[in-house]
């Protein structure tokens, strides 16, 4: 019999023991194939108008998704080799030669990959066309969407995965080449001399975990960008040592409690886990890794798109805005009350507020640099008018005082803020302490904005020309392109703006990036998932004679039951606890940065988790008990 048949014949008769390993291969070809059908749907980009936006991250994310894929299918390959190690040795025992039996793994991983590939393209063709519809729901487009192959994709993604998986079987042919018999049929046994752990290490990777953080966090700003490499470097490190030397001494430590180690089943679930923790390590690492960067990636994106619905609001807080001269110029509201009043509608409510433009210059410059400065009083009525009751968290933000404003970023912007800026002017000496996000005019002027105390806008607003802005909503939003047409050609276009001036796509490219970085949040989220599933049915390989030795000696299923139950949800709940940590702290910088909760995201980031690591949980717990109770 040759190996081919072999092979073939091996491969149905362990068809289940495939189980998630290849349903893990076919969601990573189909994933891939949906992005690389994006870039190269010219139709979908043309019709969406978004062609730039849409090329460019569907590539950067094809990019990061092949190489994060590449990881994902060695790391699951080489767990699936380990766990037929035993196998491997009763196929050698039998007389095959090491070559031989190579050739049925590598003729067997090539099988995989042929149905990966099949499967993963056949389901990636079936849900394109429910990609780009939740796609365009997401960016509220009503676009006819075709049913489309793309052939470009098609022999992009088959190429990739076909390399993968031939340099996958030829690692695993040269592996199996290499073994020998004894260390093949004593594979399980070989992790479990005990290993020294490290006090020096363990202590270590707390400090370098809190010193990251603490490097991270200290006056932290996007002009400290250059940080984030070293973060990232030293929250692996620690993490690393974490789990080689921090967790297992907690649980050697355990282990001398004796009222809890003798507890029950407890005596069996710590004294596998002493040995397991410290064996994958490095796998629960790449977990905890995974789990934050899903969660840092998720909260970026709505961080993201928050920012652009934001955006899109404070670029034009009324529907219809006016500057005009105060005292001397009310002739253009005049005009806007007139027009609404021709087209058959009202005016709803209308605001004005009062405002100089005061040029000032920082310490130390000598180029004055204009400002639109405000009272504080004036901006509290501008802002409880935009926003309502919402109106009171952002003015607890907005302190002031003599010689001391309040900068507030331009919409859309991104705060660079990083210390006290003292302004002067003449005999004016003014101090910025604090850059706030806050609602004003919109569009309608780029110049910084500055709010002052009362007593000392009411001090100097004589030496400069004042303005009022005046803002009106109507009734019937349906009539505004229409009024506004015709107000911009008798208006001054730098002193009118209109909520129907914007440009749908200024935003939608944003939420392009925000979409698509999510589903990647999501892969990743689903990896880390997997990559549990796999850790936990590794133990079941290992200590499945342990435990047909204990029911021997009359251990119940029951018992055996709860310290795989322990044991499992140990080993699941602490990367998640490490990576939500991380992801968390993240989070929390980024939500200074930005000035938005990012508890919203942070929330939904561990609620995802915890049902996908459920999930994956019970299905490898329910593989663990029926690989262990099984008879042989």
């Amino acid at each position: 019999m040759n190996t081919f048949i072999l092979a073939s014949k091996n491969m149905k008769s362990n068809i289940k023991a495939y189980g998630i390993h290849l349903v893990a291969m076919i969601f990573s070809v189909m994933i891939y194939y949906n992005f690389s059908s994006l870039k190269h749907n010219r139709g979908f980009i043309s019709s969406s108008g978004l062609g730039t936006a849409i090329e460019w991250v569907s590539q950067a994310c094809a990019f990061l998704l092949i190489l994060f894929l590449a990881f994902f299918i060695w790391y699951s390959n080489s767990v699936f080799l380990r766990h037929r190690k035993r196998e491997i040795g009763i196929y050698s025992f039998m007389g095959l030669r090491g070559e031989e039996i190579g050739r049925i793994y590598a003729i067997e991983t090539i099988f995989i990959g042929i149905i990966a590939i099949f499967l993963g393209l056949l389901f990636g063709i079936v849900t394109n066309k429910l990609f780009i519809m939740i796609f365009l729901k997401v960016l509220s487009k009503e676009i006819k969407v075709d049913f489309y192959i793309s052939v470009k994709s098609l022999i992009e993604t088959t190429l990739c995965f076909a390399v993968f998986f031939l340099i996958s079987s030829f690692r695993g042919y040269i592996n199996i080449c290499r073994s020998k018999l004894i260390d093949l049929f004593n594979a399980a046994k070989a992790e479990e001399k005990p290993q020294d752990i490290s006090l020096i290490k363990g202590i270590l990777s707390i400090g370098i975990i809190g010193f990251a953080y603490y490097y991270y966090a200290y006056d932290f700003n996007l002009t400290h960008i250059d940080r984030v490499p070293v973060v990232v470097g030293l929250i692996v490190w620690g993490t690393f040592w974490l789990f080689e030397a921090s967790i297992p001494a907690v649980i050697k430590r355990a282990q001398r409690n004796k009222k809890l180690f003798y507890r029950g089943s407890n005596i069996i679930a710590i004294s596998n886990l002493t040995y397991r923790i410290r064996k994958n390590y490095k796998s629960l690492t790449a977990v905890a890794i995974l789990v934050a960067s899903a969660i840092t990636a998720f909260g970026c994106c709505y961080s993201f798109k928050y920012d652009m619905d934001i955006s899109r609001r404070l670029d034009a807080p009324f529907h219809l805005g006016v500057i005009s001269e105060k005292r001397k110029d009310y002739s253009s509201v005049k005009t806007i009350i007139k027009e609404i009043e021709v087209r058959n509608t009202e005016v709803r409510d209308t605001i004005s507020v009062d405002f100089v433009e005061m040029g000032l210059m920082e310490e130390g410059d000598t180029h004055l640099v204009n400002n639109i400065v405000i009272k504080y009083s004036e901006i509290e009525k501008l802002v409880k008018a935009i926003e309502g009751k919402k109106a009171e968290k952002i003015l607890k933000n907005i302190e002031v005082g003599e010689g001391k404003v309040v900068n507030i970023r331009n919409s859309g912007g991104v705060i660079f803020f990083t210390g006290l800026i003292n302004l002067q002017r003449d005999d004016m000496k003014f101090s910025i302490i604090k850059e706030v996000s806050c609602p004003t005019f919109g569009k309608i002027y780029d110049e910084n904005m500055l709010i002052m105390s009362d007593e000392d806008y009411e001090n100097y607003e004589s030496r400069f020309t004042e303005y009022t802005y005046t803002g009106v909503n109507i009734k019937d939003e349906s009539k505004l392109e229409l009024i506004s047409k015709n107000l911009k050609s008798q208006m001054n276009k730098d002193k009118f703006y209109s909520k129907s001036f914007i440009n749908p796509r200024d935003y939608e490219e944003g939420i392009v990036i925000a979409f698509l970085g999510g589903i990647m949040a999501m892969v990743f989220m689903a990896a880390s998932g997997v990559m549990v599933y796999f850790n936990i049915i590794s133990e079941a390989y290992m200590d499945r004679e342990k435990y047909e030795r204990l029911m021997n000696i009359g251990v119940t299923k029951g018992e055996i039951w709860i310290v795989i139950v322990k044991q499992g949800a140990i080993q699941c709940v602490l990367p998640l606890i490490v990576g939500i940590i991380h992801g968390w702290v993240a989070l929390s910088m980024l939500s200074n940065i930005l000035y938005n909760s990012q508890i919203v995201p942070i929330t939904i980031s561990i609620a995802v988790l915890s049902i996908v690591y459920i999930v994956f949980y019970f299905l490898a717990i329910k593989k663990f008990i029926g690989v262990v109770t099984r008879k042989r």
